[in-house]
């Protein structure tokens, strides 16, 4: 696209009545990489996706996509969003090819729309790409967990994004399968750029470039090794960073990078 950075975010501050959900968020996130967003539940990491999608307007502050407006960027479909999977009905009465095919609408979803067989083979393709053709006919109420989340991942595919935003993508589901998800999103690099939203810990060191830890305010850590007292100051107590499943400190010991 252009520029080296995908996601830059100035001054950004975003309340809720009377409390600060993100306040002073200056970040840039690079292009083409997998770049993860750490912290505690509550720290404000879906609301800054959400920032970022444009689903939530900042009290102040500003959103560049590709040094692009943030409208301009949603009107052009570069940015696709996989929400948590736990806010997707599952007794919704949908098949797998169905879910996937939505992701292609513009907008708004326009009844009795007729999709294409561009839309239809794009559609086989990502459920190819995704190990999941064989399911393509089943109801998502049938799916495990890890194989309704890449449904979802799917249907933000299916409008071919320049960045992909995924919150939450790994949560309840077992190792095996996190590190499946993982890696499949890393294959998609550097077609797209990668934001993932997590407190999982398990995959830091393996999978991500780039790292930032939030809770209300931000630390860009970039590529740079985490300090213990980064993460211990983001969510509030101690926390062992992992890797596979293996406890594996890549805490650097002896300079801090975490500021208050």
């Amino acid at each position: 696209m252009g520029t080296k950075y995908a996601v830059s975010l100035t001054k950004v501050n975003v309340s809720f009545e009377d409390f600060q959900v993100l306040s002073d968020i200056t970040v840039k996130f690079p292009a083409s990489e997998m770049s993860a967003i750490i912290g505690p539940n509550g720290g404000g990491k879906t609301t800054l996706l959400k920032v970022i999608t444009g689903l939530i307007r900042p009290d102040s502050g500003s959103v560049q996509i590709f040094d692009k407006d943030l409208n301009k960027a949603r009107e052009q479909g570069w940015l696709g969003y996989v929400p948590q999977a736990a806010q997707f009905d599952r007794k919704f009465p949908i098949r797998v090819e169905e879910v996937i095919l939505s992701g292609t609408l513009k907008n708004h979803l326009l009844p009795f729309k007729r999709y294409s067989q561009e839309d239809i083979q794009n559609t086989h393709d990502i459920l190819n790409q995704l190990g999941l053709l064989e399911l393509k006919k089943r109801q998502i109420g049938q799916l495990s967990g890890g194989q309704l989340q890449r449904v979802l991942i799917g249907r933000a595919l299916a409008k071919d994004p320049k960045i992909l935003l995924l919150d939450e993508p790994t949560a309840s589901i077992d190792t095996q399968t996190k590190n499946q998800i993982y890696q499949l999103l890393h294959n998609l690099i550097p077609q797209m750029t990668i934001l993932i939203a997590t407190h999982d810990m398990s995959a830091i060191s393996s999978y991500f470039d780039t790292v930032a830890c939030l809770n209300k305010k931000i630390h860009y850590h970039g590529s740079d090794p985490l300090t213990q007292k980064a993460i211990d100051g983001t969510f509030g107590c101690p926390v062992d960073l992992i890797a596979h499943g293996v406890p594996h400190r890549v805490f650097q010991e002896d300079e801090e990078i975490y500021h208050d």
